[in-house]
């Protein structure tokens, strides 16, 4: 990707997977040994001394060790399911897993109590281990959707905390106010009925950020009047530096868009490019069905100060709220974004 694409917190999928692996196995090890002597309580077949008794660690340990054997074998399975083309081979693989997962668990349980200890089983256990054999992947993989869920939603709400705050912070910069005011200053004097829209569209920029930056979803032409504002400050200051290409009809207007994504967009343009009236920067806004497609035309500055954060932020945010991701790409010298639109609830 070239520099104009920031770089943010990466998600770390395969930590998650190993704290859902792990979590299913103290769950099972904790549950089957439990089961059993909730059982064998109920039915007069065992008093609570014996329940509390130290040799019940062995079946815990029993437990933990057939759980971790199992999620290994699947995993193993899944990698190699990957490298099955779409045969009837790939259509009978998970039920062949399952059948050698069975196996696998029953094998294990007879050898762990006739040589480890040598407490013998019966049917009904053995039946039993093979029931958790093939329930085993509804087990991790709840355990895994709600570890996933949680990392996201709460990577997600960081983004969105993140977001707010960088926006905030660029508006809010000394940087940003001076050459908004020494624009203004500028044409006070000279044309005040444009200095009077300046400080208007100024003002209409903080609106829109506090006014929306706590919603999930804005309309799509909120956004595009909040980023003509913001345009046409750069305007005043970059007479001829940019170029805005509109293609948004009526019924896209009212789509939604997670807030300040055009903002984030369209400035992260323009801090990693050069623009002047002779090599204009080309931002082109283009509504296609259910994603936005936004586009610059790429004149790289050498070194660009970044906190490297505005576009994963942003696709962390859109894959929270809209369940879709943020597509980037470059092609020659055309940087473009693909942001989905949602349908109105009001269309």
């Amino acid at each position: 990707m070239n520099g104009q694409t920031d770089k943010g917190a990466s998600t770390h999928p395969k930590s998650r997977q190993r704290r859902a692996d792990l979590t299913a196995v103290l769950i099972i090890a904790l549950a089957l040994p439990a089961y059993y002597k909730i059982k064998f309580l109920l039915e007069g077949k065992m008093s609570l001394e014996d329940i509390l008794h130290p040799a019940g660690l062995f079946e815990v340990l029993y437990a933990a060790l057939l759980a971790a054997l199992l999620i290994a074998f699947y995993r193993v399975g899944n990698r190699l399911a990957k490298g099955i083309n779409q045969t009837i081979w790939y259509r009978l693989f998970p039920f062949l897993m399952l059948g050698f997962a069975v196996a696998v668990a029953i094998a294990f349980t007879r050898f762990f109590f006739t040589y480890v200890v040598p407490w013998g089983t019966q049917s009904s256990f053995e039946f039993d281990v093979a029931i958790l054999a093939i329930l085993l992947p509804l087990i991790v993989s709840g355990v895994a959707d709600r570890i996933f869920l949680e990392g996201e939603r709460k990577e997600a709400e960081q983004a969105i905390l993140r977001a707010k705050f960088e926006t905030l912070k660029t508006r809010l910069s000394p940087h940003f106010l001076f050459n908004s005011l020494n624009a203004l200053a500028d044409i006070v004097e000279e044309d005040p009925e444009l200095a009077v829209r300046f400080i208007e569209e100024m003002s209409s920029i903080y609106r829109y950020i506090l006014d929306h930056q706590s919603q999930s979803l804005v309309t799509l032409k909120s956004e595009i009047h909040a980023i003509k504002s913001l345009l046409f400050l750069y305007e005043q200051r970059h007479p001829g530096a940019f170029q805005l290409q509109l293609e948004v009809d009526e019924s896209s207007e009212t789509k939604l868009i997670v807030p300040l994504a055009l903002q984030t967009l369209i400035e992260n343009a323009l801090k990693h490019n050069h623009y002047n009236a002779t090599t204009p920067l080309t931002l082109k806004i283009q509504a296609n069905n259910d994603n936005l497609l936004i586009e610059n035309n790429v004149n790289l500055r050498s070194e660009t100060a970044s906190t490297y954060t505005g576009l994963d932020n942003l696709a962390q945010r859109i894959r929270f709220v809209c369940q879709r991701s943020l597509n980037v790409h470059q092609a020659g010298d055309i940087f473009s974004v693909e942001v989905p639109l949602l349908a109105s609830t009001n269309s």
